[in-house]
Formats: structure tokens, sequence, C-alpha cells
């Protein structure tokens, strides 16, 4: 049974007696006796009762002590004495009101001490009160309460901004896996910046198109915009301002000629009579850029805004794992010029890109430039990051909805705590212990409400996860090999 205990501020105390399963992360509604309104409360820590001194004390003698039950009111002292002893306390935080049965995140009342009622809510039945039926359901993994499968929205993905945080190792990019395959198969598209080469299923499948730079992708000079094309230089390769004049003096001309291609442009500045200090600089960064492969005069076997509108859903992953940083940019930078100046132009639906490992590049200039335009654009962002504090509070305060991994660290959490919608007792007691694999879910793709779940585990995919030298060797070792 449960029983309403006491109130401080936005947080309540009920007593389970006799303890029970209760678990961090249930709900639980407290129905008020005096109307049709409950306040939906979360458990966020766990404890024993504080029972007075004396008592106590009475009670520790009685347990240490030899006594021996004769009648059946001893035997229900001894009951209660058990109980008692072992009663649990839920610390509870308000998540919001439920009033004829439509929920609100407001609760500006407090419900009779005398007359609730405290009972135990489901996840589930919560859920679907608060969601309110989905348009795009989804499972992406199990409850923790009761193991049953936990539905997203995916349309609540869409025009949103979506953070994946965790250590390394928690199970990040298995949520983004399952995430990015419910989009493609409900007919949608996405890209994927593929740090470590792990978003291929193993079997064949049209909808999945891997992009590796230098081979089957590439870019060809001419169809580059020039303002991309000086901004690469300028930003990623720190080009002087005198440099980028000169050779933008040399596009302009070659353009107007119409010779303008990349070996055009390497011998129009090698045979110049510019300064020999810029014509060096300019000379030395071209080749960088030609020894990649990326940029050339051939067309490109793969075209990413071809690609992207055909029918059907799709996914592009640009296998980026072994490039040089430079080059992680450099390609980076290029595919989204293409599609942010193809979404511009209305030549692609909206889509959904992933930035996996985003603390690597998330400094660079045009994200926020996304983050801030991105619903006008049509770009779907999800980053995946095991250094929270790697994005900018801007990209905090965008945030539609978090998926927090286990994390123990204190500044970590003392961080994500500041940043994220949920209080930082909550996010302490949720967060710090848990299991690989389970996830705490906050903001709008769970309606508002922190849910604790097991992500579905999905082998199709062919890299990810841990590998580790032990793991398939012990297993094969004859118990007699092993130490002890």
């Amino acid at each position: 049974m449960l029983y309403l205990l006491s109130k401080l501020g936005d947080s309540y105390e009920v007593l389970e007696l006799p303890a029970g399963g209760s678990r961090v992360g249930d709900f639980l509604a407290l129905k008020d006796g005096t109307g049709d309104r409950s306040l939906i409360l979360q458990a966020v820590d766990i404890s024993y009762l504080r029972v007075p001194g004396e008592l106590e004390e009475i009670i520790r003698m009685a347990r240490a002590s030899n006594v021996s039950i004769d009648s059946q009111s001893d035997e229900l002292f001894e009951q209660l004495r058990e109980e008692i002893m072992d009663s649990k306390v839920l610390r509870c935080k308000v998540r919001g009101s439920l009033t004829d049965s439509s929920f609100t995140g407001n609760a500006l009342w407090a419900p009779s001490r005398m007359s609730s009622t405290v009972v135990r809510l489901p996840v589930r039945e919560i859920m679907d009160t608060v969601a309110n039926g989905k348009s795009v359901p989804f499972p992406i993994g199990m409850l923790l309460d009761d193991d049953s499968d936990f539905f997203i929205d995916l349309a609540d993905l869409d025009g949103s901004l979506t953070l994946i945080l965790g250590r390394k190792g928690a199970g990040k990019s298995t949520l983004a896996k399952a995430v990015m395959k419910g989009l493609v198969k409900s007919g949608a598209k996405c890209v994927v910046l593929d740090i470590n080469n792990e978003y291929m299923p193993r079997s064949q499948d049209p909808r999945f198109v891997r992009l590796d730079p230098g081979r089957s992708l590439t870019f060809e000079l001419r169809t580059i915009p020039k303002g991309a094309f000086m901004s690469l230089l300028e930003d990623l390769m720190d080009l002087p301002q005198t440099s980028l004049l000169e050779i933008s003096r040399v596009w302009d001309r070659l353009e107007a000629s119409g010779r303008l291609s990349f070996e055009g442009l390497r011998k129009e500045i090698l045979f110049s009579k510019m300064n020999e200090y810029v014509k060096d600089a300019l000379t030395r960064r071209l080749e960088v850029i030609s020894a990649s492969g990326i940029i050339n005069d051939q067309p490109a076997d793969v075209d990413v805004v071809s690609e992207l509108r055909r029918t059907g859903g799709r996914c592009l992953s640009v296998f980026l794992r072994g490039l040089p940083s430079i080059f992680k940019k450099l390609v980076i930078e290029l595919v989204m010029k293409n599609i942010v100046q193809a979404m511009e132009r209305g030549q692609l639906e909206p889509m959904f890109l992933f930035a996996e490992e985003a603390h690597i590049y998330q400094g660079m200039s045009f994200w926020e430039d996304i983050v801030t335009r991105m619903r006008h654009l049509g770009v779907s962002l999800l980053f995946v990051t095991n250094e929270p504090t790697s994005l900018s509070n801007f990209i905090y305060r965008q945030a539609d909805s978090v998926f927090l991994f286990n994390y123990s660290n204190d500044s970590d959490l003392g961080f994500l705590a500041r940043v994220t919608q949920v209080d930082s007792e909550s996010l302490t007691s949720f967060v710090r212990g848990l299991p690989d694999l389970c996830c705490l879910a906050v903001g709008k793709a769970c309606s508002g409400l922190p849910v604790l779940f097991r992500v579905h585990q999905d082998d199709g995919f062919s890299g990810g996860g841990t590998k580790l030298f032990f793991r398939g060797r012990l297993a094969h070792l004859p118990k007699s090999s092993l130490p002890g």
C-alpha cells in the first residue's frame, strides 16, 4: 500500500508499507479525494522510513530477543514490526496533473492529506494519456517498469533538434541506428556523418547508400559555388585574406572565359605573376585538396542531392573513418553546403541529419547557422556525442528532445542538470546508475515526461559495439588453464 506522508516544495514523500518492488523512475497518481483530479508523481529516490528514536529502539530490542508467539495478536505484532522496519519512503517529483483525464504540465494545487489516495501508474498508461495518439509510432526500446514496448512518435523528431548523449559503450549509436532505421522505413531521407563507418546494414539494401570520400564521393569543381570554395580555403585551411583575394580573381577570370576547372586553377596560379609567398600559399593548399581526391574535374559517381531526391526512404552514410581531420571537415563542409543550397532552392524535401561524434566538428562555423534556420530549411538534426560539455549552450537551448545514457562523472552530471529540462536531483538519480543500453528520455519525444527505457539491440549493422580481446577467448579456454 502507498500512503502520502509529506510535501516540501515540488517534492512529495510517499510511504510504501509493506515494502514492495518500487523503483526509481516509477510513476504514481496522487488522487485528490475531494475531486476528479490527480497529481502525477515520479519517484526519484528511495529511502527507509525514519522511525523516532524510542520506537526504533523498542523494535530493535524486540527483534534481538527471543519472543515466543502464543497468540494471534502476537503474530500480528511480529508482522507489523517487520513491515515497519522494512518499509520504504519514495521521494517523488511532481510531473504534472490530470483533471477530467486531461493532462497539464502545471500543478498549482495540493491534494488533501487525509482523503487523498496514492496508486501506481504504469508508464504506458500515462504516456498514452499525455501523448493522445501518435502519428508515426515506432518502438525503440522496452519500458523499465513492465518490459513493454516503448514507442516514440517519429513525427516529434521532424523539424526538431535531438541530442543523444552518453559515455562510450553505453548504447548511443544503438539508439541512433534504431531511430534512423525507423525513419527510413517510414519513407524519410537521412544523411549520417559516420565517423566510425558503422551505419551500413550487413545485408544488401538499396535504401542504404555508402559514400566513401575520394572514391564514390567526390565533387567536381565547376559544380561548387565560388563562395563555398572560398569558405573552405578561409575557414578550414586558414588562407590569409591577401591570398584569398588573389584566388578569387583567378576564379572569376576562368569562369568568365568558360575554362573553370581544378587543373586550370592550379596552372593559372602557378604561371601567374602574383607575389611568390601568395603563390606558394595557394599552391600548397590546392595540392592538399588534390591529394585527397575529394575535389577534381571528373563528374561524381554519386551525387548527394540526386540520391536524396529518389523516391522512398533513403539513408546516405558518409564514411569518415581514417580521414585526416582537415579532410573530414572538408567533406562535411561540402556535403552540408550542397544540401543547404539545394534546400534553399526548394530542390529537396525535408530530411534528417545524424551527426555522429558531434563533438569532433561541432565547432565548425556553419552548425549554428543550420540550427538557427533548420525549421525553415527543412533539416532535422540529431547530435550524438559522449562529451556533453563540447556542445555549446546555444545547442542545448534549442534542443527539443534529449536521450541520456549512463554518466557517473559529477562535472558532466552538473553540467547536464543546468542545460536539460529535468531537475538536478532527478537527473543525477536516474542517469548515474543506468546500466548499458538503458536510457532516460526527456523533452518532446516523450511528451515532456522523463521516461526510462532499455534500447532494442539490433545487430543488423556492419559496425559499432565495443571490440574486446578476451570476449571471444575466455569462453574457449579450459577451466584448468584459468588463474585460481
